[in-house]
């Protein structure tokens, strides 16, 4: 049995220490909302999408849980796209080190599946969104 918020804050942890000089959230803020400073830092939000996915229905236990890590970066003023598009290529490099290293057992299998990012079009602001997923067991009563 593996509870859902054990897993969130597992990877949030994971990912701080994988990023130590960035800002680790589970509570996103629109860059308007957040200081400059934490977003020149860069900011990683940690968020779950839900389950789905299961096996047995009576009751559900075996399921895929699906979550997101939002990267956020503010650049220097008059950067590039270019600029923004390695500092965002940075942001998920982190996240690809947490997915590779050796996991605890609350995050054994987690997967990262895909990852979008601003296409330099909010210079000098740059963003990425990494849908990540991993087989779990829950408990429902």
């Amino acid at each position: 049995m593996t509870d859902l918020n054990t897993v969130m804050e597992t990877l949030k942890s994971r990912l701080q220490s994988v990023a130590p000089t960035r800002i680790v959230t589970r509570s996103y803020r629109d860059f308007a909302d957040r200081p400059k400073l934490e977003l020149e830092a860069g900011v990683f939000t940690v968020l779950s999408r839900g389950e789905s996915d299961y096996h047995d229905l009576h009751p559900a236990e075996f399921g895929t849980h699906r979550m997101l890590v939002i990267g956020q970066i503010l650049l220097a003023e008059g950067a590039t796209g270019e600029a923004v598009e390695q500092a965002e290529f940075a942001l998920v490099d982190e996240i690809k080190a947490v997915t590779t290293a050796a996991l605890p057992p609350e995050l054994d299998g987690l997967t990262l599946l895909r990852f979008s990012q601003s296409g330099q079009l909010e210079a000098p602001y740059g963003w990425i969104v990494a849908e990540l997923e991993k087989s779990i067991r829950t408990i429902r009563r």
